[in-house]
């Protein structure tokens, strides 16, 4: 069976948004290690801010490990989608998932922003969309008879 042509424009904007976030994933990285290293405080100069500025560099480091793991998932949802492997499927499917709760979490908090309402509307379609039986199919091998769960 073909590619449906959205799950082709999936697997695109798949590959363009892991690639994107895996170089700013990096970047927070290098920038944390930089600033590490240009914070060095000598042992006489003790302030209230060295625990403060220390525990933010962990949280930025953490946060491009993160990043880089959900960008490198992006990637391979992107190669299953394209290749219509049914853990493309998955993955796409479990990362929408995440962004989609994530998305409602914030809103839940009070952190509703234009931005965030186009983002959860988006993944809301996705989602939708990489439930119908036609997609479903698509991944099943694209048999009449196959069973609709990749």
């Amino acid at each position: 069976m073909h590619r449906p042509t959205g799950v082709t424009i999936l697997a695109l904007l798949y590959i363009l948004s892991g690639a994107i976030n895996l170089v700013r994933s990096w970047v927070t990285i290098a920038v944390t290690g930089q600033s590490d290293s240009e914070c060095e405080i000598s042992s006489n100069e003790v302030t209230t801010l060295v625990p403060v500025a220390a525990a933010e560099g962990d949280l930025e480091l953490r946060d491009g490990l993160l990043g880089s793991g959900a960008a490198m998932l992006n990637i391979l949802a992107a190669a299953g989608l394209w290749t219509l492997r049914p853990w493309g499927w998955r993955f796409a499917l479990t990362g929408i998932s995440c962004s989609l709760f994530s998305d409602l979490v914030a809103a839940s908090r009070g952190a509703v922003t234009p931005a965030g309402v186009v983002g959860a509307s988006a993944n809301a379609a996705v989602l939708v969309y990489l439930a119908t039986p036609h997609v479903r199919r698509a991944f099943a091998g694209g048999h009449l008879d196959a069973p609709l769960s990749p």
